[in-house]
């Protein structure tokens, strides 16, 4: 298979870039591109199960502070009994 590869320019904060040049013997290009790869194949992935799903946004943020709220009374009360 032949890929017609496109250029792209990352640009990276500072103290990152001086981190990447202390580090010896790694293809930053490499890296980058596997991570996006990686990254975008997850993407679509997530677009394709959310193309199916029935879910509301207004269900789902339901669900999550219904989610929420038993997180926060699960550690509560761990913390109450181990802390207090």
């Amino acid at each position: 298979m032949n890929y017609v590869m496109r250029e792209i320019v990352v640009r990276i904060p500072e103290d990152i870039a001086k981190e990447i040049e202390n580090l010896e013997k790694i293809d930053v290009s490499s890296v980058v591109n596997r991570f996006l790869i990686e990254k975008i194949s997850e993407l679509i992935r997530i677009k394709k199960i959310l193309e199916k799903s029935e879910l509301t946004e207004e269900k789902a943020k339901e669900l999550a502070e219904e989610v929420n709220e038993a997180l926060y009374k699960r550690y509560k009360k761990l913390y109450e009994e181990n802390f207090k």
